[in-house]
């Protein structure tokens, strides 16, 4: 009976810190599943690029892709150094940095290299963001949504700087305000 096993594993990144535990998990997972890695970073373009369609705006939006351009290629570069924080050397790690709109651009990318999994990271306070929640949607293969940090550990405070449960209640000091929910902490 014939095995199968994943080929092609697939990280959409969209470069912030939080999203570097879903890095560590591809990797690790590529590394164990002997299956190569694909890191994608999407340039979102403009909501208002959906909607050009004269000659004139083709034109705006050929200047503004020379824009984009720069921006992608930026964003490879990023993305080579986190697959070097990751552990991995970016010649063994497929890195691409796209302009488009993110969930289809990812879809794209996603078929063009067959991709079998999908790894995306969380959005802010560790919750599913809109592009990741439509990678679910819109995808017929398996996606992994990494665990994040728990929210006071994405947080951590800059040296030399208020936390902000420090910064909270020193403003309740100063100002007399309650916390959340009227309790007031004994």
């Amino acid at each position: 009976m014939p095995t199968s096993r994943m080929k092609v594993v697939l990280l959409a990144t969209d470069l912030e810190a939080r999203s570097k535990p879903a890095l560590r998990m591809a990797t690790q997972l590529a590394k164990s599943l002997g299956a190569r890695l694909v890191v994608v970073h999407v340039v979102e373009l403009p909501a208002t690029l959906k909607r050009w369609s004269t000659a004139a705006a083709r034109t705006d939006a050929a200047v503004y892709s020379r824009l984009l351009k720069g921006q992608t290629d930026a964003a490879r570069a990023t993305l080579e150094e986190l697959v070097r924080e990751a552990g991995s050397e970016p010649e063994d790690v497929r890195c691409i940095a796209k302009a488009g709109w993110v969930a289809e651009t990812i879809s794209e990318v996603a078929n063009k290299v067959n991709a079998d999994l999908i790894v995306v990271g969380r959005g802010r306070g560790g919750k599913l963001g809109r592009n990741s929640e439509r990678i679910v949607r819109m995808e017929g293969r398996a996606v992994l949504v990494a665990p994040v940090k728990a929210p006071s550990e994405l947080w951590a405070p800059i040296p030399g700087r208020a936390s902000r449960p420090q910064l909270r209640s020193s403003h309740r000091a100063r100002t007399g305000a309650k916390p959340a929910g009227g309790r007031v902490a004994k």
